[in-house]
């Protein structure tokens, strides 16, 4: 706080101009108080958020308070930009202010994902190789009592109970941390069943696609409130290009994450998923050799290697479609962001940004469910059981390669 003091201070001798334009509450000092008063109900009030607030909203308001400084920063380096992007040396010279505003975007990117979500996730993906690893250690006890012929209540029986157990136990902590992710989701305004939430946790992107959900969605929330703030600056110029300036960065953040996801999709996860496939092809070609040589007695286990084999290769073009089709989708997406953006930044150069800021921004909240549509994958439920295990398997070995 001391330090954001001591910035505004300089920044009251150095820029006038900035500082007339961030003392929004005229009372002669710039304080967290002024970009509060603009995104509450009057300049002068500290009333906490009511109880019918949404649960978007709310953590809107916390991350507003936590990180407004970033926000105002974003704005005035985007504001230099549009400036300096007019001058002659720009043009020679393309470049300045952008590494600083895509070091803020990168860094509210982190900022305003879920972290819940991703512990969730963690979790439920610690749970699942829990639950392997114990179906495994069950498998191999239950071979080893057939193999000796062990009574009923002998050492071997007496474990293989209580890993019985300890799978009851896992497959609890499991569902409770679906149902806890899938409540999350909906929060956000994703209407996912538990079958979606399972079929999106067992896929390698889930982390990217939760965080375009819930961050593009506290960008909706904060853009809403552009309207009530610019009413309250009393349509002045100078604060109504500092939110505009917000909007653009938001817009750009945006941008940012869907740029990423397609990225990733193009050069890890699609790449990932084709080399286990591959793999499996080579192997499945490998054994029909090995097949049309083996003796009678040989050839039925040569059959279910060969079953198996085919239904990796299954499960990773399954994997790979839905990942072209979502990456599409999302790059469709980050069309109708980057036309919104395209028109914003023109009208940020104009003298009519005041009036085109409401706008703009009720453009982009009809256009928010659109994306969001747009970036929900085709959750399509499990076939059955196996299917869910070689996903999760396919998932597994992208995680660890």
């Amino acid at each position: 706080m001391i330090i954001l003091v001591l910035i505004a201070w300089s920044l009251s001798l150095l820029l006038p101009k900035f500082f007339r334009m961030l003392d929004v509450n005229r009372d002669g000092s710039i304080n967290f108080d002024d970009l509060t008063a603009l995104f509450s109900n009057s300049q002068t009030s500290t009333e906490e958020p009511g109880a019918t607030e949404s649960f978007v909203q709310g953590r809107m308001r916390a991350i507003w308070g936590e990180l407004e400084h970033q926000f105002v920063l974003l704005s005035i380096e985007i504001q230099k930009r549009e400036r300096s992007s007019r001058g002659w040396w720009r043009r020679i010279m393309p470049f300045g202010h952008d590494a600083k505003v895509t070091g803020i975007i990168t860094n509210l990117a982190s900022e305003l994902n879920d972290r819940e979500l991703h512990l969730i996730r963690a979790d439920f993906i610690e749970s699942v190789n829990e639950l392997r690893r114990l179906d495994r250690q069950l498998a191999d006890i239950r071979a080893s009592i057939a193999m000796k012929s062990e009574p009923e209540d002998g050492p071997q029986h007496r474990a293989a109970a209580k890993i019985e157990q300890a799978v009851s136990k896992e497959s609890s902590t499991r569902q409770s941390l679906l149902n806890a992710f899938q409540s999350r989701m909906n929060a956000y305004g994703v209407d996912l069943s538990p079958d979606q939430a399972e079929v999106l946790l067992s896929r390698v992107d889930a982390g990217d696609v939760t965080k375009m959900t819930t961050v593009f969605a506290i960008i909706s929330s904060i853009t809403s409130q552009f309207a009530d703030a610019k009413i309250q600056s009393g349509e002045n110029l100078d604060v109504t290009k500092k939110y505009y300036g917000i909007y653009l960065g938001l817009l750009e953040l945006q941008i940012h994450i869907q740029t990423e996801y397609i990225e990733k999709v193009d050069t890890v996860y699609l790449p990932g998923v084709q080399d286990i496939g591959n793999g499996a092809r080579n192997l499945l070609a490998e054994t029909e050799v090995k097949m049309g040589a083996a003796d009678d007695q040989h050839k039925e286990g040569y059959k279910q290697n060969i079953k198996s084999q085919q239904f990796t290769i299954e499960v990773t073009e399954i994997y790979s479609n839905a990942l072209r089709s979502d990456r599409s989708k999302v790059d469709e997406a980050r069309k109708i962001v980057s036309r919104l953006h395209e028109l914003a930044e023109n009208t940020l150069s104009t003298v009519r940004v005041s009036a085109d800021l409401s706008s703009l921004v009720q453009q982009g909240e009809g256009l928010y469910k659109q994306v969001m549509s747009l970036q929900t994958p085709e959750l399509v439920p499990f076939e059955n059981l196996k299917m869910q295990r070689e996903f999760e398997e396919v998932t597994q070995r992208l995680r660890t390669a």
